[in-house]
């Protein structure tokens, strides 16, 4: 049986989320415990975050068995990994196929896969020796070196982090433990032999929303290179950044997976699977949330996105996410 902590909402059709880094299962996905109704809606710590304390985080290596251990579990599953949790659910997916109904990965950061890209490799070189020394940090010197190396300003940072509470220094600690996810080792050529529905999602990151014109351009080559090697789609939704399934108000209905075609905006829909959805509107727990994150970017001067309220867009960052 699964030692990790999983938060278990509704029965049906299970659809596994899997948190990125500097978070936990319910603090990345507050809104889909809405897909209840229709989905048995599983969201899991990683191992060493949130209530999956039986051992220190490692990151991929040990992350990747940890939920093909839960697919085998309670598979077939939809499967959802946003960041780190993107490479996690590449991985596991990659090991246990015959589980998987879908595959959904938002924004993996495994930028050497987009190796000979101009923004790819200037986030590898920025931030892999931030991974290697991290060890040898402790959470705030790891924290600040991450940021630091992501060209955020001191005064940037300390409003970021100013925000933070115990829970969330403990998944910064956690994250100091992971394992660089740039080369994680990706099975694409049995992935591509699967028949189930797989996207690799993304944000727009608009200059006008966060206030600089090179702002994702690494993760655009990313999505598109693992897209162009499993035979899935992208798909990007124009008023997000890191984080669309908490930023894109403009889709309250259901993302779906279809086999690979070409790059869509989000809004089309598909025939073949079904993942779940990536935008409802935000719930209480996640307005609340939101609303200290935006005092935090008011103080940091930051511009906030123009799509929505700002009160109701912002959230605790995954790592990567170039704004606070």
């Amino acid at each position: 049986m699964s030692r990790l902590h999983t938060t278990v909402l509704g029965t049906g059709v299970p659809a596994i989320f899997v948190h990125g880094s500097f978070g936990w299962g319910t603090d990345t996905f507050p809104e889909q415990g809405s897909l209840a109704d229709d989905y048995q809606v599983v969201l899991v710590d990683r191992r060493g975050f949130g209530d999956s304390t039986f051992a220190d985080a490692e990151g991929w290596p040990a992350d990747m068995h940890d939920l093909a251990e839960l697919l085998e579990e309670i598979g077939p599953a939809h499967l959802v990994g946003q960041s780190y949790g993107a490479v996690v659910a590449l991985l596991a997916a990659g090991l246990q196929p015959d589980r998987v109904l879908s595959l959904i990965a938002i924004e993996p950061p495994a930028f050497e896969v987009a190796a000979a890209d101009t923004a790819a490799d200037k986030t590898t070189v920025a931030l892999k020796p931030v991974f290697e020394r991290a060890k040898t940090l402790t959470a705030e010197e790891f924290i600040t070196a991450w940021a630091l190396a992501q060209g955020r300003t001191r005064e940037q940072l300390d409003a970021w982090i100013g925000s933070f509470g115990e829970r969330d220094w403990a998944a910064v600690e956690a994250s100091r433990h992971e394992r660089w996810p740039g080369d994680a080792p990706f099975q694409f050529q049995v992935l591509r032999a699967t028949r189930f529905p797989k996207l690799l999602v993304r944000g727009a990151w608009k200059p006008e929303v966060v206030g600089r014109d090179d702002a994702g351009k690494d993760f655009a080559a990313v999505c598109d290179r693992i897209a162009h090697q499993i035979g899935a789609r992208v798909v990007v939704f124009e008023q997000s950044t890191h984080n669309p399934q908490l930023q894109d108000q403009r889709r309250p209905d259901r993302l779906r997976a279809r086999r690979a075609g070409p790059r869509d905006e989000a809004g089309q829909t598909g025939r073949d699977g079904l993942a779940p959805d990536l935008g409802r509107p935000a719930s209480h727990v996640g307005a609340c949330r939101a609303q200290r994150r935006s005092a935090a970017r008011t103080a940091s001067g930051a511009k906030p996105p123009t799509a929505r309220p700002t009160a109701e867009l912002e959230t605790k960052n995954s790592p990567f996410a170039n704004t606070p």
